[in-house]
Order: structure tokens, then C-alpha cells, then sequence
């Protein structure tokens, strides 16, 4: 029986990816928050596209940063390469 391993990558790029989606999402509900609160009726100057982007790469740079801190390199994973002779056909 012979186990091979492999680095998942695939899994890491992932969680990449998700952090920085998360990142920038939490960037983007923040600029909500700030047109929210000024339809409330708080005077709280609105953010211009330049200052939503860096918003958005902070927060993108921040999540990515925590999920590097508990992920710092890709899990390895074991894969069995056993196999199974056929079984016999049924008479």
C-alpha cells in the first residue's frame, strides 16, 4: 500500500480568495454604513470611489493578513494509491 502526499493548494488559494472577498465586503458595508447613517440624518461626509477602494484594500489586506496568521503555508494532505483487484462476476 503506498501513500502519497501532496501540499493542498487548491484549498489555500481558496481561503486566499475568501479572504479577500470577505475583506472587501466588510469595506463596502462600511461605505453603506456611512450613506445610512447620513439618510439618518447624521452629518458624516460621504466617501468618493478613491476613498471607498482604499476602504475596500484595507480591509481586504487585513482579512487576508488574519487568514494568513492561522494558514500560513497549505495543509498537507495524504492519498491512499491502494487497489483493489475486480471482483469475480456473479454466476
Amino acid at each position: 500500500m503506498a501513500i502519497r502526499k501532496f501540499l493542498d493548494w487548491r484549498h489555500w488559494f481558496r481561503g486566499i480568495w475568501t479572504a479577500i472577498i470577505q475583506g472587501g465586503c466588510s469595506g463596502v458595508l462600511g461605505t453603506l454604513g456611512i450613506a445610512g447613517a447620513n439618510a439618518a440624518g447624521v452629518d458624516v461626509k460621504t466617501l468618493d470611489f478613491k476613498q471607498m477602494g482604499a476602504v475596500f484594500l484595507g480591509a481586504a489586506i487585513v482579512s487576508l493578513a488574519l487568514f494568513l496568521r492561522t494558514n500560513p503555508f497549505p495543509n498537507e494532505v495524504e492519498e491512499s494509491t491502494l487497489t483493489l483487484p475486480p471482483f469475480p462476476p456473479a454466476s
